[in-house]
């Protein structure tokens, strides 16, 4: 993982252990993997499953990554009320699906989201993550603890969601890479800074 993937998990699980609370980490690969699905539709069929083959091989390394990271913050910290949503995880998000349908399943806020089928499930997946402790959870209270990238899908969510709980964010700026000019995310490959970080053993 790259430094800004890592403390990208890791302000969460302190910030959840000071305050109290659930905590809920989504890893979007349901929703990068929709996307791939909507955007192959009119390739042949040969290619589409070499093409999911493949790219599902290579979110199960992605995954598996932050997994390992994410077993060793929540041992650390020991969150009581703790989910962790992926694609491995179908219980959790069908609870996901079912319950967020009041909030978005409306055509006049779907078609503000986006004009391109293809991106749609996927951001209808950004715009309701943040209520995730409310889908899961019950809770009435949420602070998204995120990078500043994400103040669309909070803006977005919150005002979804209106009453039906409160919310507030720390979102927090993005780190720069080793050339010091891109974001860690945005850098060129070997300027990424991939596991400079400290972790919690």
């Amino acid at each position: 993982m790259t430094s800004q993937e890592y403390v990208q998990l890791r302000y969460p699980f302190e910030i959840t252990s000071a305050i109290g609370g659930p905590l809920v980490i989504p890893l979007p690969d349901m929703s990068y993997r929709k996307y791939l699905v909507a955007t192959l539709e009119t390739v042949s069929e040969e290619i589409r499953k070499k093409a999911l083959a493949d790219f599902d091989e290579i979110l199960k390394n992605i995954v598996g990554f932050y997994l390992y990271e994410i077993d060793a913050l929540q041992k650390h910290f020991q969150i009581k009320d703790f989910a962790c949503l992926h694609l491995g995880t179908p219980a959790l998000l069908e609870i996901w699906y079912e319950k967020r349908v009041p909030f978005i399943e409306k055509v006049r806020f779907l078609k503000s989201l986006t004009q391109r089928a293809e991106s749609l499930e996927s951001i209808k997946d950004y715009v309701t993550m943040p209520a995730l402790p409310f889908y899961l959870f019950d809770s009435k209270y949420i602070l998204q603890v995120d990078s500043v990238d994400e103040t669309d899908s909070y803006r977005k969510c919150k005002k979804q969601h209106k009453s039906a709980f409160k919310m507030g964010c720390i979102l927090t700026p993005e780190l720069l890479s080793k050339n010091n000019v891109d974001t860690v995310y945005n850098a060129p490959l070997e300027f990424k800074n991939y596991g400079v970080y400290e972790r919690i053993i």
